[in-house]
């Protein structure tokens, strides 16, 4: 994507090094049955730190890049969040350069941080789990396959069939108000 491209470009010019496709020109990937992902690239020559990182690049409309600047990428995306500590897994990487540019002003917000064994094999093993079910048993935490995070996942399908209404077992179905 161009601004991916750009980005790269960008950060080739402040004299890190990036690493964005594999000896066939294709993007780094990884595959474990059923899941499997392509990264941005990997990123070295930072000052902070001489360990390769797990570039990632994403853009966001202006209101959406104040929010990653303000809470940071594990409150306003944890898909994201998940994403990027699978990625790591998965690539034997520690760090990650987490890169937001913003399609309205063309700022730029970096986010570093470290790989964490214990919530990436929490993301592993739920994915598989989800994936390995026949019918989807564990807890869904969206009501119905229109919602916004549900209509692009890849196992849409398996978890909601045909079926257009909440089942029972859905987070918000079994949450107490408790203020």
């Amino acid at each position: 994507n161009k601004i991916e491209e750009m980005v790269i470009e960008y950060l080739k010019d402040a004299g890190l090094i990036v690493y964005d496709k594999d000896e066939s020109g294709n993007q780094f990937s990884f595959s474990d049955g059923p899941i499997a992902g392509n990264i941005d690239g990997v990123v070295m020559n930072l000052l902070e730190s001489d360990k390769p990182h797990l570039f990632e690049c994403k853009s966001a409309k202006d209101s959406r890049f104040k929010d990653f600047i303000k809470k940071g990428i594990k409150e306003v995306e944890p898909k994201y969040w998940a994403q990027i500590q699978t990625y790591m897994h998965y690539m034997n990487l520690e760090r990650c350069l987490y890169v937001i540019y913003n399609k309205d002003t063309s700022e730029l917000h970096i986010e570093r941080f470290e790989y964490n064994a214990m919530e990436a094999n929490y993301y592993v093993n739920r994915a598989k789990d989800i994936a390995s079910k026949e019918e989807h048993e564990t807890e869904r935490k969206y009501k119905g396959p229109a919602w916004r995070e549900c209509k692009w996942c890849s196992y849409k399908e398996k978890c909601w069939g045909g079926s257009h209404e909440a089942p029972r077992g859905t987070i918000e179905e079994s949450s107490t108000d408790t203020e």
